[in-house]
C-alpha cells in the first residue's frame, strides 16, 4: 500500500509529464549508471567506462546536435563549477547543462530533473530507470543503452526471493529500446524484464569503442607501475563481482583473493616475477567483509575523476576476474583472462549463472584454489596463446560487432 507522501509524489508527476506534449523538445538527456557515477566517479571529464556519458561525448566531439541543449545527469558528489568549466574550454559555445539526479537529492532538484525530462526529444540511460509517468509520454524517446554486454550471473528470482530486484517491473512503459550486443545477448535479457523482443536492438555497447580504438591509456599505465618500487613487467586486473550472501556483514570473513594463504610470501612470488595485481571491486561489494591487509604487489584501486574501468582494462596485460559480465568486455581486447572460482559452489547456489555448464564458456584457466592462482599467474603468455581460438568463439556469441562503430550506429539510429 501506497504512502500518502508517495502518493503525493506520484499525482504531482503525473501532473507534470502532461506538460510533455506541448513545450519545446530542445534537450537530448543522458543518465550514467548510478552507482558507477556515484562510486567511480564517472562524469563527462570520466566518460569512456559509461554508455551514456560516451553517447554525449561522441555528440560533442563530432559538433552535432547544435540545436540541442545536451542535459546530463550527474551525482552530488559531482563538482558543477569543474564540469561548466570544462565543457567552456573544449567545447565552447555547445550548450551543456548539468543536473543533479544520481543519489541522495534534494525534493527541489527532483522535480527540476523531472521538469528537464519534459522537454526532452530523447533520453539515454545506461540502466533502466523507473521514470514513468514522463516515460509513458509520445513525444519522447527512451533508450536503455545497456549496461553489460550479456548477463553472466543469474538476474531472475522469485519475487519472495531475499535477491529478487525487480527487473521484471520494467515494460515498454518505461523505455522504447533496449540496446544489446548480439541475438543471443538479447534472447539472455529478455527473461528478467517484462519488454517484448521488438523493443530490443543489436547495435553495440558505446563504451566498447574506447576498448577497440587505438587510443592506449599510456600515463594510466604510468600510474600504476610507479606505484610499488620494483619493474613491472604484467599488470593484471582483478575485477571481483559482488557477492549477496556478503550482504550486511561487518566483519572480515575472508582474503581478497578468496583462499587462506602466506600473503607474504604470495606478494614476494609476485614481485619477482614482476606482476601487480590491481584490484578493482564492484561498486556493490561490501568492503567490511574483506581482510584488507596485502602485500605491496597487490594494490585496490581507489576511484579517480581521471580514469575508470575501460582504461585499467587497456591498461592491463591480463584479468583475474570471477563471476562478472566484465570478462565479455575484457575478451575485445584477446588478452588472457583467469578465472577465480574460489567459492563456485556457494555462489552456484545463493545467484548463479546464464550458463550451465558456466565453465563452458570461461576462455581461460579456472582455478579453486592458491596453488592453482599462483601457477596461473606465473603462466599467462601460455594461458594467452592455450585459450586464444576459445576466446575467440565466445567473442562472437557475445558480440556482433568488433569494431569502433557502435555510437555512430546507435546515433545514426536514433539522432
Amino acid at each position: 500500500m501506497k504512502t500518502p507522501k508517495t502518493f503525493v509524489s506520484e499525482t504531482l508527476q503525473e501532473i507534470l509529464s502532461l506538460r510533455t506534449p506541448f513545450v519545446t523538445h530542445n534537450r537530448l538527456m543522458f543518465i550514467p549508471h548510478q552507482g558507477m557515477a556515484r562510486n567511480d566517479r564517472y562524469n563527462l571529464m570520466n566518460w569512456r567506462s559509461d554508455n551514456a556519458l560516451t553517447l554525449a561525448q561522441y555528440i560533442l566531439s563530432h559538433d552535432l546536435q547544435k540545436d540541442k541543449i545536451l542535459t546530463i545527469a550527474v551525482s552530488v558528489n559531482d563538482n558543477l563549477d569543474t564540469l561548466n568549466s570544462y565543457v567552456a574550454t573544449t567545447y565552447p559555445g555547445r550548450k551543456v547543462e548539468f543536473v543533479r539526479f544520481l543519489g541522495n537529492i534534494s525534493t527541489s532538484e527532483r522535480w527540476h530533473f523531472y521538469r528537464l525530462l519534459t522537454e526532452c526529444s530523447h533520453v539515454f540511460t545506461s540502466i533502466t530507470y523507473p521514470l514513468r509517468p514522463f516515460s509513458r509520454r509520445k513525444s519522447v524517446t527512451y533508450v536503455d543503452l545497456g549496461y553489460f554486454p550479456m548477463p553472466f550471473k543469474n538476474d531472475i528470482f522469485a519475487k519472495t526471493d531475499p535477491l529478487y530486484m525487480g527487473l521484471d517491473r520494467f515494460n515498454d512503459k518505461d523505455l522504447d529500446y533496449y540496446i544489446c550486443n548480439s541475438e543471443l545477448a538479447i534472447r539472455l535479457i529478455m527473461p528478467s524484464m517484462n519488454v517484448d523482443y521488438g523493443h530490443y536492438l543489436n547495435l553495440g555497447n558505446c563504451r566498447n569503442d574506447y576498448l577497440l580504438s587505438d587510443e592506449y591509456p599510456s600515463t594510466v599505465r604510468k600510474v600504476l607501475e610507479q606505484s610499488v618500487d620494483y619493474p613491472v613487467k604484467k599488470i593484471v586486473l582483478y575485477t571481483p563481482t559482488h557477492r549477496d550472501y556478503e550482504e550486511g556483514q561487518k566483519e572480515a570473513s575472508r582474503e581478497l583473493l578468496g583462499y587462506d594463504m602466506d600473503l607474504k610470501r604470495f606478494g614476494d612470488r609476485l614481485k619477482e616475477n614482476g606482476i601487480l595485481i590491481v584490484c578493482k571491486l564492484h561498486p556493490k561489494q561490501n568492503i567490511a567483509a574483506i581482510k584488507r591487509s596485502l602485500p605491496p604487489s597487490i594494490m585496490i584501486h581507489q576511484a579517480t575523476e581521471k580514469y575508470g574501468l575501460s582504461e585499467l582494462m587497456k591498461a592491463s596485460d591480463a584479468l583475474l576476474t570471477d563471476y562478472t559480465s566484465g570478462y565479455y568486455d575484457y575478451l575485445l581486447l584477446d588478452k588472457p583472462v583467469i578465472f577465480n572460482f574460489h567459492d563456485v559452489e556457494l555462489y552456484k547456489s545463493t545467484r548463479g549463472f546464464t550458463f550451465t555448464p558456466i565453465e563452458s564458456i570461461c576462455a581461460g584457466e579456472i582455478v579453486k584454489d592458491a596453488t592453482g592462482l599462483e601457477k596461473a599467474l606465473s603462466c599467462l603468455d601460455e594461458n594467452a596463446d592455450k585459450f586464444g581460438a576459445m576466446r575467440h568463439f565466445v567473442k562472437n556469441l557475445v558480440y556482433s560487432y568488433s569494431d569502433t562503430g557502435s555510437t555512430e550506429r546507435i546515433y545514426n539510429r536514433f539522432l
